[in-house]
């Protein structure tokens, strides 16, 4: 599979992309979708069907509209170079260059892999948050694909999950723990990535060859992380800022380049300096200083009315230098 995609590899780089619409993947809560949702209607044709996974279904409507329902995980599809199906390719394999729209229902738990590699004509996405897991390759070179919400529930983003997608940003939720190899590598719009907390490993060029790249933030977790994760090359603009105090195992020297700013926990500044891989980028590595709760807090007292009677119960504006007063209900003597 490694050699096959291999070549495919060389082939994507040699291919023109060029754009003309921005696509997008969304995210729904209920199973409420009874048909596909860009145009086709209770009478849409049903070009084909069959089954994608044991107890998973799926539906290709005349408008190319493609359903995914049922319950549990799809099948995980193999790549194959000539237009002939094969049993372990995906069903609607021939028809991907047509496929508009993919409509996943609610129930369905994994997104197969290879299922939608090279849908060129993708335009929306529909992902329920029962889908746990994508598997590598699912997007690969889906040439417009611009904005990806991806479900909260999802716990790893597979390797070349999204790679050679154009996407403008990324959403990465709280579930995730890992992001896989080349998972989004040469998402060239891409210019500011956040991996959250959770995320515990970033693998191999993840990021590699999103040559517009320009700031991205590593949630404090991270344990780990890969070979040549961000560009190599014209990175002297781009920002890595570590949140941990505690330096991640790098694969090597090459995980970063040697152009970018790397900004570190002030307090652990010299524990980076000194760590394996890390020091080799001293040059690169700054402090910043980071507040693990409230620093301060400023806050102004309202101003408050002052009421002021004298003992006959009689409002006056001023205390006079002798006298017994009630200010503000307690007894002042003057």
């Amino acid at each position: 599979m490694k050699r096959l995609f291999g070549i495919l590899t060389v082939m994507l780089c040699a291919t023109s992309m060029s754009y003309a619409q921005a696509d997008e993947i969304v995210t729904v809560k209920t199973s409420d979708i009874e048909m596909p949702l860009n145009g086709a209607a209770a009478n849409g044709k049903v070009i084909k069907s069959g089954y994608c996974g044991e107890n998973v279904k799926y539906e290709l409507y005349d408008d190319y509209t493609l359903r995914i329902y049922g319950n549990g995980t799809m099948r995980d599809f193999e790549l194959w170079f000539n237009e002939e199906l094969q049993p372990t390719s995906a069903p609607w394999f021939k028809e991907r260059e047509k496929i508009g729209t993919v409509v996943i229902d609610n129930g369905v738990t994994h997104i197969g892999e290879n299922s939608f590699f090279s849908c060129s004509s993708l335009t929306k996405v529909t992902i329920p948050n029962s889908v746990t897991s994508i598997g590598s390759v699912a997007f690969s070179d889906c040439s417009s694909l611009a904005h990806i919400t991806i479900p909260n529930g999802v716990a790893s983003i597979e390797s070349y999950t999204f790679e050679y997608c154009p996407l403008t940003e990324i959403a990465i939720p709280n579930s995730v723990m890992s992001i896989g190899e080349r998972a989004f590598r040469a998402c060239t719009p891409l210019t500011k990535i956040t991996i959250p907390n959770s995320v515990t490993s970033i693998e191999d060029c993840a990021f590699e060859d999103c040559d517009n790249l320009k700031y991205i933030i590593i949630g404090k977790n991270v344990t780990k992380i890969g070979d040549r994760i961000v560009p190599q090359t014209g990175d002297d603009g781009l920002v890595i800022e570590i949140t941990s105090e505690t330096p991640a195992a790098l694969s090597n020297v090459e995980a970063f380049g040697f152009l970018c700013t790397i900004y570190v926990p002030e307090n652990a500044l010299e524990t980076y300096l000194n760590a394996k891989f890390w020091k080799d980028h001293a040059d690169q590595i700054k402090p910043k200083k980071y507040t693990t709760g409230i620093g301060s807090i400023s806050c102004e007292q309202s101003e408050k009315k002052t009421t002021i009677y004298d003992l006959q119960g009689h409002k006056v504006t001023d205390i006079q230098p002798h006298g017994i007063y009630i200010v503000n209900g307690k007894k002042v003597m003057k």
